[in-house]
């Protein structure tokens, strides 16, 4: 536990700078942001150039910049190192209530007490979109994959949007509680919102649909957050009471079983009720750690030798694929000619055709294909910020969320030299899952860059896992280091184990 102490007014609001929690920065009713170092807990920097209270912060996906929003209308954006603001957007006319960062970190979101919300392009400091949505924004949330968004407002209600087209794709039914925080889970499969009557999980595709609700017996939520275990962590205030709750998502539809008979939440902790006091400008930060899962063990022998081959028949055969050979439902890499495609089932059967039917048979679906096009280049900018700002295991992890297949091949083949010499086990353990899903493609260009990164992993480790696992555990003593590396190691073993199945299908189609 620490406070941290600093501000001459109350703080209306607090964030910390990400998930690893080395920065936090408080903004007071005095219009000053003060940022921390948690390690140290001395203050970092001090802007002062609002006129009225804090009421929002953003962290930039540069980590450098912290966004503001005030009672004064106006959004500023500062720069850590130079100790200023860089940026000054003005266009609202009330109280800024929300403010977030797009994931590739090119857009801003902010809203007011009015209800006009706005989208704005930071590289060129004007606004893209503006909407009236006739009530004050309580909450916003950028969907961490497509080109989607979400707005909750004091009409009880949580309205979706296309950020292509910007038009309103759906919108909930009216909650009987105002919905005070909403986010997208971190898959993307749904949002989940946090009214004062419980937890709820929507879809918005074509129309909002309720997937699931929990009871949670909290009051006003001021924040909530996502484990990689699958649990919910939420923040909420009643008077002087502040109260965390957990919620297990993966018992949830649509992650898991329905949680609408069995409650779900984890017994809050409320702090202790104490008479109110004269509010003050201390914060304090607690921080509490993750839960860790436990790999099964399996075995490894032989997946190198049957990697390997599989390999050079994947090396060799690239130049020599026939039309014999296509049997085995692998789509090679290069080819002049399209492979069992007749040209005469997208012509018409006439002897004299319209070549303008002919066009718009063909251009049918080439809205739908820029469509997929454009998530497709959203998802390489994702990656690609992560990746510029060397944070490689934020990289990894986003591409394993995805969960697509031609956005992994494309990452992967381009970022194979400079994985090299930065690959540990962490990052074999949450990229094998990924790679495994590349084996069981059709496409050639897919494979082989699977099987180049799984030699990789098993020229790196393979003598590391073996020896670790090796070892016999010391029923007296325990080394929580070892145990941890332990741990790793069974985690790869058992993801390298299930593709040895999918190798030696594969050395079969390949004439074996």
């Amino acid at each position: 536990l620490m406070t941290l102490v600093g501000h001459s007014k109350p703080v209306d609001s607090v964030l910390f700078d990400g998930a690893e929690c080395k920065h936090l920065a408080a903004g007071s009713r005095s219009g000053t942001l003060r940022r921390w170092n948690l390690a140290s807990g001395k203050v970092c920097n001090i802007f002062a150039e609002h006129r009225a209270s804090v009421g929002c912060i953003a962290f930039h996906t540069d980590t450098n910049v912290v966004s503001t929003g005030s009672r004064d209308t106006n959004i500023k954006l500062w720069d850590v190192r130079k100790r200023s603001s860089v940026m000054t957007l003005k266009g609202h006319n009330a109280p800024i209530t929300v403010l977030k960062h797009s994931p590739d970190g090119a857009w801003a979101l902010t809203g007011d007490e009015s209800g006009i919300l706005k989208i704005w392009d930071l590289q060129q400091q004007k606004t893209l979109h503006e909407w009236n949505l006739a009530s004050g924004i309580t909450s916003v949330a950028f969907h961490p994959m497509d080109m989607d968004m979400a707005v909750s407002t004091e009409l009880k209600k949580v309205r979706f949007f296309d950020l292509q087209t910007f038009n309103e794709i759906s919108q909930t039914t009216t909650n009987s509680t105002r919905v005070h925080k909403i986010a997208f889970h971190k898959d993307g499969k749904a949002l989940l919102s946090a009214s004062s009557d419980g937890l709820k999980s929507w879809g918005w595709h074509p129309k909002a649909t309720l997937y699931d609700f929990v009871d949670t017996q909290w009051k006003s939520v001021k924040d909530m957050a996502m484990s990689d275990s699958g649990i919910l962590y939420s923040v909420s205030v009643a008077k002087n009471v502040v109260t965390t709750t957990a919620v297990k998502l993966y018992k949830l539809k649509p992650f898991g079983t329905s949680a609408t008979t069995t409650p779900t939440v984890a017994a809050p902790k409320p702090a202790a009720a104490t008479p109110p006091k004269k509010a003050t400008a201390a914060v304090a930060v607690a921080v509490a750690p993750q839960p860790r899962s436990i790999a099964d063990r399996t075995s490894i022998n032989g997946v190198q030798k049957t990697l390997e081959t599989r390999k050079e028949q994947a090396d060799s055969k690239a130049s020599t694929l026939s039309r014999d050979a296509m049997a085995s439902n692998i789509i090679p890499q290069k080819r002049e000619k399209p492979i069992d495609l007749s040209m005469s089932a997208f012509l018409p059967q006439k002897k004299h055709f319209d070549p303008k039917k002919v066009r718009d048979e063909l251009s049918k679906d080439s809205v739908k294909f820029t469509a997929i096009l454009a998530q497709r280049k959203m998802k390489i900018k994702v990656l690609r910020t992560f990746w510029c700002k060397g944070d490689i295991r934020a990289a990894v992890e986003s591409l394993v969320k995805m969960n697509d297949r031609s956005v992994a091949a494309d990452f992967l083949k381009h970022t194979q030299q400079q994985f090299k010499p930065i690959l540990t086990l962490d990052i074999c353990k949450d990229l094998l899952p990924t790679l495994g899903n590349l084996i069981r493609t059709r496409f050639e260009d897919y494979i082989a860059t699977a099987l180049a990164y799984m030699l990789m992993v098993l020229k790196s480790f393979s003598r590391v896992i073996k020896n670790t696992l090796s070892v016999k555990s010391n029923k007296g003593v325990v080394n929580p280091q070892f145990e941890d590396r332990r741990e790793r190691c069974q985690a790869c073993k058992k993801l390298l184990q299930s593709t040895v199945s999918d190798l030696r299908i594969l050395a079969k189609k390949g004439g074996r």
